[in-house]
């Protein structure tokens, strides 16, 4: 079996927080065996998995469940959110709404996500402390029915779709629609943050910082991310000390091969190398903190945060959890993230 922990948010800007402490879901994955008689090997084949509530110590990078609780869920990649007043992790498990209590790891609720507009998704989401409200995006798909003579049936076919902006209820999963306003755009899961001063939600359209109105749903700003080429902002988060918005700039490198069966030069990806950063969403400007490469990959969405207490931004690589200090941008820790068997 394999255990995978998805570190989520933790620190929030009127939270009383523990220092270095983040929650986040644990997937314990089950396998089964066969031998193939083909290949004349075992294989390996996946059979269920199970979730359940941790907490990370980022000091030593242990992992404790909180309680004895296990869940045959499915968890989504596209948000997921702490209210720190009601002390309740919230995540989204397929069209449902889970909301997790942080004291004891136990399932306090499922809710349907459910609303007006019929095909949308209510994803990218943060709870936003200044009106314990959370906020996200609403993406809507429009399809287009034609028969095919083939198949001799309907087939649905995606013609386009936009976004909107939106605020949902965990409790029923009731999600209400802000302003008129749409967004004929694509959003990346490499982030998103609230502003709970100016009450702005942004999010990066991989070139663009899209800052919204959280009152009118109206754009606030929409600013190009400056930075050098094959570089992208991305893993950000706000920093309720000091007001800023922290992420990771991460450099491509590539190289030209020739392909001789289709005759011509491809590019092909060799590395990267990513640094921590931080941006000015007034101006897309972004200011690169680390002096040379952490020396990591980053996994993204929800994989980072930010305590406050010792002004360390913590992302994940996936294996290892690792502390960059704000000031200087240089690794302060680096543990190997292990669930407590």
């Amino acid at each position: 079996m394999k255990h995978i922990f998805k570190i989520i948010l933790l620190v929030l800007c009127t939270q009383v927080a523990k220092s270095q402490e983040a929650f986040g879901i644990v997937r314990e994955n089950f396998y089964s065996t066969y031998y193939d008689s083909l290949i004349m090997e075992d294989i390996q084949v996946f059979d269920s998995a199970t979730i359940r509530l941790g907490v990370l110590d980022a000091a030593n990078g242990s992992i404790s469940d909180l309680g004895p609780n296990r869940y045959s869920r499915g968890i989504n990649i596209t948000g997921a959110t702490i209210d720190p007043y009601s002390q309740k992790y919230i995540i989204s498990s397929g069209g449902d709404m889970l909301s997790f209590s942080l004291v004891d790891g136990s399932l306090l609720n499922v809710a349907p996500i459910n609303g007006s507009i019929v095909n949308s998704y209510f994803q990218n989401y943060r709870f936003n402390t200044s009106d314990s409200t959370i906020y996200g995006l609403l993406p809507v798909n429009f399809y287009s029915t034609y028969y095919d003579t083939f198949l001799m049936q309907d087939i649905e076919v995606l013609d386009s779709f936009h976004i909107r902006f939106a605020k949902i209820n965990p409790l029923n999963g009731q999600y209400t629609v802000i302003g008129n306003s749409s967004y004929n755009t694509v959003y990346t899961l490499a982030g998103n943050s609230i502003d709970p001063h100016q009450m702005v939600y942004y999010f990066s359209q991989v070139d663009t910082l899209t800052g919204i109105d959280i009152y009118t749903g109206d754009v606030f700003s929409n600013t190009k991310i400056q930075l050098p080429p094959n570089t992208i902002f991305e893993n950000f988060t706000y920093s309720c000390a000091d007001t800023a918005i922290y992420g990771l700039a991460r450099e491509n490198f590539f190289s030209l091969v020739y392909d001789s069966i289709a005759e011509l030069y491809l590019q092909r990806f060799d590395s990267a190398v990513i640094k921590l950063a931080k941006i000015d969403p007034s101006n897309g400007v972004v200011t690169i903190i680390s002096p040379s490469g952490l020396g990591f990959f980053a996994t993204l969405n929800g994989s980072c945060f930010i305590d406050p207490n010792t002004l360390t931004y913590y992302f994940s690589s996936g294996s290892n959890l690792v502390g960059v200090s704000l000031s200087t941008g240089l690794i302060t820790s680096s543990t190997a993230s292990e669930p407590k068997k």
